[in-house]
């Protein structure tokens, strides 16, 4: 056989930069600077980093509230004591608890600024462009925004599989042995499969037996209290939680139990 002929490497440099070259001339952010200047290109990068800040902050809130769900210990709620026996009395445990709590809340308030903003400055962005590049902007930052909730929600559950929490690994269903005569179903092995630490989530709430929990909790506490300054800052902590109890129920409820 005739040898082949070899491309040299200035040819190959060549075509690599011919194909960069029409990459670019077809890359969104390119049309859009080359066809209304750098400002509404920079008014565009400004959307989609704030775009990415909504999407981290939502996937920062299920994690949070996950690791509530199931006493779960990330990194920023790890704290060492004087003593390792000191970490699980029901004190530590409810510090942990509103720490993570009031990161979801910073959170929350996270979003409806970045909502805020982002109303704004789309509506800025989108009135600058002609509607064939509103199209294609809207497309290009829904394809950026899936990417990088994908990467959010693969980094989530790799740091809960950390935790020890892998209640939708394939491997928990391999883990329940059967050594009764009696079958499962599906449905009941995956139920088994959650831990022996899982709850159900209970449908509906007494409120009436929460507040009256509450109510007796504060008068057995109330005798310790002398001046009516701590009592008001008893009435006042009480009331949180209470409030915090039910507010965290509503809140699980929508957002994943719907």
């Amino acid at each position: 056989q005739p040898p082949q002929p070899k491309m040299s490497v200035t040819t190959l440099l060549v075509l690599f930069l011919i194909k960069l070259t029409k990459k670019s001339l077809f890359y969104t952010p390119c049309l859009v600077r080359g066809h209304f200047g750098e400002a509404t290109l920079r008014t565009l990068r400004r959307v989609v980093k704030l775009q990415k800040k909504l999407v981290k902050s939502t996937a920062d809130i299920n994690f949070l509230t996950t690791c509530i769900m199931y006493n779960l210990h990330p990194k920023m709620a790890r704290f060492k004591l004087h003593k390792s026996s000191a970490s699980k009395t029901p004190l530590a445990q409810r510090f942990r608890i509103n720490l993570l709590r009031s990161e979801v809340k910073f959170h929350q308030r996270r979003i409806r600024s970045l909502k805020e903003q982002l109303a704004t400055l789309e509506t800025s962005l989108l009135a600058t462009v002609t509607w064939l590049f509103r199209i294609r902007i809207r497309a290009f930052i829904k394809k950026e925004i899936d990417n990088f909730t994908l990467s959010c929600q693969t980094v989530h559950r790799r740091k809960l599989s950390n935790l020890g929490l892998n209640i939708s690994h394939e491997r928990n269903s391999a883990a329940i042995f059967n050594d009764t005569d009696i079958k499962f179903s599906d449905k009941e092995i995956e139920l088994l499969s959650m831990g022996l630490n899982h709850g159900v989530f209970p449908s509906s709430l007494d409120l009436k037996e929460i507040r009256s929990a509450f109510e007796d909790l504060f008068t057995q506490l109330a005798p310790h209290f002398e001046t009516r300054n701590h009592l008001l800052k008893l009435t006042n902590c009480l009331i949180n939680c209470h409030n915090d109890y039910v507010g965290n129920y509503f809140h699980s409820k929508r957002t994943n139990y719907r």
